[in-house]
């Protein structure tokens, strides 16, 4: 009995199919994706969401959509105080450019 629960569980919840992640992985599209930078963050983030969005909803999706999407809000945020920076630096540094890593 204890073992038919945790399978379920593993599942999604009880009687849901067994679901795979592989797809996302697969996509060429998100394998191309720099994850060392913000953008690439965002869309990697992105694409886990819609993949997310596709299982069957659970708890443990639940927890998993709230924890990616506090993670994209924040790759968002992120990304858009660079864009304001690097504008700033442009327009009111006269001198070479800092690389940033």
């Amino acid at each position: 009995m204890r073992a038919a629960r945790l399978a379920a569980a593993s599942r999604g919840g009880k009687g849901a199919p067994p679901v795979s992640v592989g797809a996302l992985a697969e996509d060429s599209a998100v394998a191309a994706l720099d994850l060392q930078t913000a953008g690439g963050l965002r869309a990697f983030l992105a694409a886990t969401l819609g993949a997310l969005g596709r299982l069957p909803f659970s708890e443990r999706t639940a927890q998993a959509v709230s924890a990616i999407a506090t993670c994209q809000r924040n790759a968002i945020e992120t990304g858009v105080l660079t864009t304001r920076i690097d504008a700033l630096e442009a327009a009111h540094s006269p001198g070479p450019k800092l690389k940033r890593a």
